[in-house]
């Protein structure tokens, strides 16, 4: 399975600006647990590292590999392929 483009996530889920969220310790769109967690699960992606050493985006809450969270305006409705980030 070929994972999404960043560009192409972003076009189609828009993340919001970790700063605007009161973060942005970990980078422009990468919050913590405490900040996604007031967010409904299907406007949370989590940032993972693959076991390739690259980072990817996975729907919704996980904890094995996380590196963070990102919170989008448009919801996910099923998981679907990994993002790379």
């Amino acid at each position: 399975m070929r994972a999404m483009s960043w560009s192409t996530f972003e076009r189609r889920y828009q993340p919001r600006d970790a700063t605007a969220l009161g973060d942005g310790s970990q980078g422009d769109y990468i919050v913590d647990y405490r900040i996604a967690k007031s967010f409904d699960p299907k406007h949370v992606w989590t940032v993972v590292t693959g076991d390739n050493g690259k980072l990817y985006l996975a729907s919704g809450f996980h904890v094995v590999n996380r590196v963070g969270y990102v919170v989008c305006l448009v919801p996910h409705d099923f998981p679907e392929r990994p993002v790379l980030y």
